[in-house]
């Protein structure tokens, strides 16, 4: 599956075999997307919709915003977090061990980040396993926005983990939308730049893509195969239109406290401003598609109601600073990439964002009102083009078009040695090319460098044994430094390489040493290992052949004109022996070059560090109780929502005729206690018990109504059936008296077994009929509605087994045998007879001759 999980709802997509291979996974309501929130309740965890349902009544357990806490480090002051992170309604603090961030809820458990994203995804797992009929989603592919650093892409791979999923690969939102654009289009003999603009509801990303194509060998054949390549990313990761609701929020909270004075502040009302962002968010898509909208909201804050509307031109002007902020990274994309609008082949919209009126015309604008293209589905373009990404990923399936897709890093990364390493020499970097000097920076990762990708520091000629490197954020396309979300400063982390030295004491020489790193597919960078490369000549001793005098010599002469020369003739077979015989060989000294590989440690790592294995285990155990608590709570609600259901059912079926029919007073009046004591204790003692409890005492209860209920069913059931198990006698009767005549193929065996069959089956019933009769309506019934029909389709099978057989078809006719087998004739007799055959005392009949 493949999840675009964005900063306020996820879409799932699912990839299997079928038309169409790929769907968007709808969730238990029926919806296509899901809101991406967590709630703690009384004690229970609520997930997306029914999480949602209760941010009016409880904004403070309502965890929302949950991917922007991810890979963040959080500050022990409120006060000094990140600006993105300032506005959620509940309380952020740092987790003792990495300092990342968790919340904790009303009932004191601490939740980390990953956890709670980790809950959303393996809900998201749960319903496509759902759809899928049950299949086991293993692997899946993550959407994450291109700002996402190192820390946030780590923190996604933990949670998926923790909802128990390995992650194919971690996709860039651009590069999904880039793969759904292309994939029904052709770009043969053609090359095609095209803008995605994503105004999602906390971010706006711009990226600029090249389709192409290029030809592949397919057998014999050659073919053209379509490509794409992200060129350039622009992106301002706080540049959502939930700032349109903030701007909403404050506009009409100042009209509200207009109205009420002092008493009508509800900055410090949580609750009054979960009301009110709810009703701002339906307002803003109401703006959308029409010139204004009123809001109204019920019992706003200090039991008043507040109604108030709002134009779309007075909308614009509150906002109108903020659709610049908007169209921004689209004009620096073009910007810095000097191209022209009339350079574009589409300018495509993505993101709920897009159908803002106002972001249209500013994002128009910036092309010079050049059109904007919106030929795919804003919402779940991202969704299905990371689904046929992870099926292009996965070995289970084989695409029938493929496409190629290359896409870059979104930050550059530098390499530099600590400023106080003791070097001999300046070294050369991976390109050949030496350094200014030896300790200066490396541009390890360009910005937009295509990953995945592998590289390789070298070191300089190193005299201590340790030696201490960091990997640091580089300079963006814009000429500043850009971090990722959440990082007070550039630097990613720390290594440090020993063992330097041990590789001076064993040989002499610290070689060539060097540093491996590799960026994968998900844009995470790893340090995969440091080594020393030693090369050595040494003299090695080896044995070779001593040549005679003779043989040199031999060497030297032509070849014989003798046509018998080299043939083992008598006068030169001691010589040929001879030349069989071991050479005589010596030993001498040889140079031979050695290379040794000499591993060295690296220690350290980034500063946010990802799980450890305890803590991810810790967290594992967290997330089962989660699910085990979720699932004993749907079992409880289960239960107890039946034996509610039965309890008012079977009150109701108390008064009924067909109830009274086959009870006695006092049975019913026992039975009505035993339903009220029921219902008492379900709203009462019983209100929280476990779903056990529930199943126990609706057992009890259904050992009384049950029977009840059957004997009312039997009442209209069993004469019914006694009426077509007569009906189906006297017929297999007839019939079976019939078949001696109309079908004499039938054996009489078998004729009189049916016959048999028949009369007890007859005397069965007249037995069961006459016992039942004896018996009072609120008596347990002699014989049921089903045993009659068992009975009768026992019955009906051999009648149906001898009404079908056919009759058998009749015997060839013998064939005449014209030779005699002793006729013996003499030579000149014309009256030949027939040799006389042996009497054996026995008659034949033509009939006999038939039969045989």
């Amino acid at each position: 599956m493949a999840v675009d999980y964005g900063s306020e709802a996820l879409k799932v997509s699912v990839v299997k075999a079928g038309r169409p291979p790929i769907n968007i996974v709808i969730n238990e309501l029926s919806k296509r997307r899901t809101s991406a929130e967590v709630a703690f309740v009384n004690g229970d965890r609520l997930l997306g919709e029914e999480a949602a349902a209760l941010k009016a009544r409880y904004p403070d357990r309502v965890y929302g915003q949950a991917r922007s806490l991810l890979g963040a480090i959080i500050p022990n002051d409120p006060q000094q977090l990140p600006t993105q992170l300032q506005a959620l309604t509940y309380t952020v603090a740092p987790d003792k061990a990495r300092g990342a961030a968790q919340i904790t809820t009303h009932t004191g458990e601490d939740v980390l980040a990953e956890e709670l994203v980790g809950s959303l995804l393996h809900y998201a797992k749960g319903i496509t396993e759902k759809v899928s009929g049950g299949a086991a989603i293993v692997d899946c592919v993550i959407v994450v926005p291109s700002f996402f650093g190192q820390a946030q892409r780590q923190a996604m791979v933990d949670a998926a983990h923790l909802a128990g999923m390995g992650v194919l690969a971690l996709v860039n939102s651009h590069a999904a939308a880039a793969l759904q654009w292309g994939l029904d289009r052709d770009f043969e003999n053609r090359t095609e730049t095209v803008v995605l603009v994503d105004v999602g509801a906390g971010s706006t990303e711009a990226a600029l893509v090249r389709y192409s194509s290029y030809a592949v060998k397919v057998g014999k054949e050659t073919k053209s195969q379509n490509q794409l390549e992200v060129l350039d990313v622009a992106w301002d990761e706080t540049a959502g239109v939930d700032a349109f609701d903030d701007l909403l929020i404050d506009h009409f909270a100042s009209k509200f406290e207009a109205g009420q004075g002092a008493a009508g502040d509800i900055s410090g009302s949580p609750r009054a401003l979960a009301k009110l962002r709810k009703e701002v968010k339906r307002l803003k898509a109401v703006l959308s598609a029409n010139s204004d909208a009123r809001i109204s909201v019920e019992e706003l804050h200090g039991g008043k109601d507040f109604r108030s509307s709002i134009s779309r031109a007075d909308f614009e002007a509150l906002a109108g600073p903020f659709f610049e902020k908007v169209a921004a990274p689209l004009s620096q994309l073009l910007q810095r990439n000097q191209l022209g609008p009339d350079q574009l082949g589409a300018v495509e919209l993505l993101g709920g964002g897009s159908r803002i009126p106002g972001v249209k015309a500013a994002l128009s604008s910036s092309i010079s009102g050049r059109q904007l293209d919106t030929h795919m589905d804003a919402d779940e373009a991202v969704a299905l083009g990371a689904a046929m990404f992870a099926a292009n990923l996965s070995t289970t399936f084989r695409l029938g078009k493929k496409f190629g897709m290359a896409d870059g890093a979104s930050y550059p990364i530098i390499f530099q040695l600590d400023s106080a390493t003791p070097i001999t020499d300046v070294p050369e970097d991976d390109e050949g090319s030496s350094a200014s000097t030896s300790l200066d920076p490396k541009l390890l990762v360009p910005f937009m460098k295509r990953t995945p990708v592998r590289r390789v520091v070298h070191l300089p000629a190193l005299t201590g044994n340790k030696v201490t490197f960091t990997l640091s954020h580089g300079l963006g396309p814009n000429g500043s430094i850009a971090l990722a979300p959440g990082m007070a400063g550039p630097e990613l982390g720390s290594w440090t390489i020993s063992g330097l030295q041990d590789v001076v004491d064993r040989y002499n020489d610290t070689g060539r040493s060097s540093v491996h790193f590799r960026v994968d597919a998900s844009g995470l960078i790893s340090v995969e290992k440091a080594e020393s490369v030693i090369e050595r000549t040494e003299q090695v001793e080896v044995e070779e052949p001593i040549l005679e005098a003779s043989e040199a010599a031999a060497g030297n002469d032509t070849a014989s004109d003798d046509p018998t020369d080299g043939l083992d003739s008598p006068e030169n077979v001691t010589e040929t022996a001879a030349a069989a015989a071991p050479p005589k060989t010596r030993k001498v000294l040889k140079p031979s070059k050695k290379t040794f590989r000499v591993p060295l440690t690296i220690s350290g790592g980034f500063h946010t560090r990802s799980m450890s294995v305890e803590e991810r285990k810790a967290s594992k155990a967290k997330m089962a109780k989660f699910l085990q608590r979720d699932t004993d709570k749907r079992e409880t609600a289960q239960a107890k929502n039946e034996f509610e259901s039965y309890i008012i059912s079977m009150q109701g079926q108390l008064g009924d005729e067909s109830l009274d029919a086959v009870t006695n007073r006092k049975q019913r009046d026992s039975f009505a206690k035993q339903l009220q004591g029921a219902e008492d204790w379900l709203f009462m003692d019983g209100a929280d018990e476990p779903a056990s409890v529930f199943r126990d005492r609706f057992a009890k209860l259904k050992e009384v109504g049950e029977p009840m209920r059957f004997r009312a069913s039997e009442l209209k059931d069993r004469p019914a059936a006694v009426k077509a198990a007569e009906a189906f006698a006297e017929l297999a009767g007839k019939s079976a008296s019939s078949w001696k005549d109309a079908k004499p193929w039938l054996n009489a065996t078998e004729l009189q077994s049916f016959a048999d069959q028949l009369e007890t089956f007859k005397g069965w019933l007249a037995a069961k009929l006459k016992q039942q009769g004896k018996l009072s309506a609120d008596k347990t019934a002699a014989v049921t509605s089903l045993e009659i029909k068992t009975q009768v389709e026992a019955l009906r099978k051999p009648f149906t087994k001898l009404k079908n057989k056919k009759k058998p078809p009749p015997p060839p006719p013998p064939v005449a045998n014209t030779t005699a087998a002793n006729t013996t004739t003499k030579a000149g007799d014309h009256n030949a007879t027939a040799t006389e055959q042996p009497d054996t005392g026995e008659e034949h009949t033509k009939q006999d001759h038939d039969e045989l």
